[in-house]
């Protein structure tokens, strides 16, 4: 290692080092981004028992998170079996290990190349026993930029920053805070559906969208409203989704949710008790096409995100600005003229206008 690369180590650890207790998992990345030009990534842990789980999220896009959940678990299993068996620091890239035609049946990959995004690693951070459940692995994952490959520098420069990484990980105390909403850091709660039970059905955090979407959705799933309706919901819903699967119901309109579940095991995560997270996405019916709109391309059909997508059919839809439609999605104006660019991007358009003329 040169001069000039010691001295990056260095300045990485003393950032690295400023981190306080119950710090921000992304000033870790921040940090790490001196030595390895990470665009995003999460902190996990995987065990035979319990398989993956997935603590914090950081500046990844919400379609390459729900890529990652949505993974089959004997998909996420074998592309973390490499990490699992590696010794602490090693950096292992995802063209190392995951190649062939699994590659090709991975959605989650070309969820990160239409997300903008290069590369990705797993770095292996300890592994520790977990009583019955065996052996813990932890881990974070890098993605890099688009185009970008991770190289034998980068892996020169983090290998003597890993004591100074676990340290910051046992300050910040991930994975989960017990002190805030175990949704807050999972999730965006005004996007999707979450709610969090004990093993005894006890609930524990459930969001504005959940509450809405159960309610709306009771009727088709054939469940009966009333007093305990939640309790029978999630009942049904971890029946539903026992063994991985996805519990689809459709909506009397045409629109569907899918409900699925995960375990956050207490072996792997802050918390005194296992916590079931179970997760409802909606899908909105498509709507018939009129005959002026034959020619159209269908929005559903675009590979833009689920929050997109929501914000494309304002656009074509309505006449709402942007800061009416951040105030019916209560998010910034900011964020929405972000994704607005984003979708344009995508879109291959330049105006409103051109989506709307080229788009239904």
């Amino acid at each position: 290692m040169d001069t000039a690369d010691q001295r990056r180590v260095e300045h990485t650890r003393r950032l690295i080092e400023r981190i306080s207790v119950q710090g921000a998992p992304e000033a870790l990345f921040d940090a790490l981004a001196q030595c390895v030009p990470i665009a995003g990534g999460l902190v996990g842990s995987v065990c035979a028992s319990f398989g993956a789980a997935v603590s914090h999220v950081v500046r990844l896009p919400d379609s390459v998170f729900e890529g990652w959940i949505n993974t089959p678990a004997e998909h996420l299993a074998r592309m973390l079996s490499p990490l699992r068996d590696a010794p602490p620091g090693a950096l292992i890239s995802d063209t190392q290990t995951i190649t062939g035609r699994f590659r090709e049946e991975l959605k989650l990959f070309a969820d990160l190349r239409a997300a903008g995004l290069g590369e990705s690693a797993g770095y292996k951070l300890s592994t520790r026993p977990a009583g019955s459940s065996g052996a813990e692995h932890r881990f974070l994952t890098f993605a890099l930029h688009d185009r970008q490959k991770f190289t034998a520098r980068h892996r020169r420069l983090l290998a003597p920053l890993l004591p100074t990484v676990r340290e910051a990980l046992e300050r910040i105390k991930v994975p989960l805070i017990p002190s805030q909403s175990i949704l807050a850091q999972i999730v965006d709660e005004d996007t999707l559906g979450y709610l969090c039970v004990t093993r005894e059905l006890r609930l524990v955090e459930l969001n504005r969208r959940a509450r809405m979407l159960i309610v709306r959705y009771l009727p088709d799933a054939g469940i009966e409203g009333g007093r305990g309706l939640l309790e029978r919901f999630v009942t049904r819903a971890l029946e539903q989704t026992r063994g991985g699967r996805t519990w689809p119901v459709m909506g009397a309109a045409g629109s569907r949710i899918e409900v699925s579940t995960m375990l956050l095991a207490k072996e792997a995560h802050a918390i005194c008790e296992d916590i079931y997270l179970i997760r409802i996405c909606e899908f909105a019916a498509v709507p018939a096409a009129r005959p002026d709109e034959a020619g159209l391309i269908p929005l559903e059909e675009t590979r833009l995100t689920a929050k997109q997508l929501t914000i494309a059919r304002m656009l074509r839809s309505t006449g709402m600005s942007a800061k009416e439609c951040a105030g019916e999605l209560r998010i910034s104006v900011r964020t929405v003229e972000t994704h607005v660019n984003n979708i344009y991007k995508r879109l291959g358009v330049r105006s409103r206008a051109e989506l709307t003329a080229r788009f239904r």
